[in-house]
């Protein structure tokens, strides 16, 4: 997708892109405009949600994304590979203290990765809105600091988000 035509539209969707709330975002894509903070909330909310600035942010955070998944994925790799090597001299070496804590890292970073493959093909919160996203996070919050009731509803949002 190309760069948006009106530039200040583009400018929103890269100042969104690039981290900004839609309030700031937005103030900053006009910055000859004088405006309460509670009217740009507003515009920028609106302007948020059409399709186009959708589709430009998602389009300007991709190659960001895509480098953080690269990283992310190699650093785990890296590090299982790392893990054998330290096994295999400590083995050579005779040291089972060694053995044990490369082998107990190796199985923790399997776990791991047996994670992100599970976060990843889950896709329950891939659809949610970000009201949706910020009740769960708040009902989370909650229960851990303890000051649920015991009783949550968090599954039952998850089902209705997909």
């Amino acid at each position: 997708m190309p760069a948006l035509n009106l530039p200040k539209r583009e400018a929103f969707a890269q100042l969104v892109a690039s981290g900004k709330s839609f309030v700031d975002a937005y103030i900053e894509s006009r910055p000859r405009t004088l405006m309460r903070r509670e009217t740009a909330h507003k515009e920028g909310s609106v302007l948020a949600k059409q399709a186009d600035i959708v589709a430009r942010i998602a389009e300007l955070r991709q190659p960001v994304i895509e480098r953080v998944r690269k990283k992310f994925a190699y650093s785990l790799d890296k590090a299982m590979e790392e893990c054998e090597a330290a096994e295999q001299l400590a083995r050579a070496m005779l040291q089972p203290n060694v053995m044990l804590q490369a082998t107990t890292l190796k199985a923790k970073l399997q776990k791991m990765l047996v994670n992100v493959s599970e976060t990843r093909k889950s896709s329950e919160l891939d659809d949610a809105s970000t009201e949706e996203l910020v009740e769960l996070l708040t009902e989370l919050r909650a229960r851990k600091s303890g000051a649920g009731n015991g009783v949550s509803n968090v599954g039952q949002k998850l089902k209705l988000v997909t």
